[in-house]
């Protein structure tokens, strides 16, 4: 069972998904995101300043972070226009092609490190202007990102969405009392008090609808950020095997 849920989530500065968007006449997701990488240079798009430099994007290392192999498969659901994510898709060359503009518009993933919704926060558009991570990820960082400037956000058409299952080892050896306390352990994690909870941490309750005096959510909303999304067409992963190749090719360009 899911102890928590936390979507992908597009977010970036709000001059820059100002350009992206076209003042918001197309959505903050993949179509507009992955052609402003192709274009490589703020100056070649429409509104963009030349002084912004290149594009930067940032989303986690998929060899080293889920949530990084979460972006190539969102990405390539986005790219067929399928929830469904199958090896014709991720092995097929027209995907990679559309897919490695992206990848190099990450300009450093040392430098963004295992957080890059903090280190926007802590260095501005100097790092990163726009990204695709964890909606626990932005909430948390919501106040130090708005320091800077004011931010959007936008859901992906088919969301991908991180549960929090437990899991626990059991065999031959396992006692009545480890069953006992695994269960224990379990009743109260789903319990309506630390179901309630998680929303202090950036996370939605399993239900995934975040009810009112949710301060991290309520303060996002103006942002973008929604109480209840549409989940309707999670996106459909793949096996062990299809993403380890996936993860080879990409590890091939960086």
């Amino acid at each position: 069972e899911s102890m928590a849920r936390t979507p992908l989530l597009w977010g970036g500065f709000a001059s820059r998904v100002d350009v992206v968007t076209d003042n918001g006449a197309q959505p903050l997701d993949w179509d507009a995101v992955q052609a402003a990488a192709e274009a490589q240079s703020w100056s070649a798009l429409p509104g963009g300043q030349a002084g912004w430099g290149f594009v930067k994007l940032a989303f986690e290392r998929p060899d080293q972070a889920m949530s990084g192999l979460a972006v190539l498969m969102s990405g390539a659901a986005a790219f067929a226009d399928t929830p469904t994510v199958v090896p014709d898709i991720t092995n097929g060359s027209e995907f990679r092609d559309w897919f490695e503009p992206v990848a190099g518009s990450v300009a450093n993933f040392t430098t963004l490190g295992g957080d890059p919704a903090a280190a926007m926060a802590s260095r501005g558009a100097s790092v990163a202007e726009i990204g695709l991570l964890p909606e626990s990820r932005w909430l948390l960082n919501l106040e130090g990102l708005t320091r800077q400037e004011s931010v959007k956000f936008g859901y992906p058409e088919y969301p991908l969405v991180f549960d929090f299952p437990l899991a626990w080892w059991e065999d031959n050896t396992t006692t009545v009392e480890e069953q006992q306390a695994t269960d224990v352990l379990r009743n109260w994690l789903r319990s309506d008090a630390q179901q309630a909870a998680t929303v202090r941490f950036g996370l939605r309750p399993a239900s995934g609808v975040v009810t009112e005096g949710a301060a991290l959510f309520e303060a996002a909303v103006p942002y973008g950020v929604q109480l209840a999304p549409e989940f309707a067409e999670p996106v459909v992963g793949l096996s062990r095997t299809e993403a380890q190749r996936l993860l080879q090719w990409f590890n091939s360009l960086r």
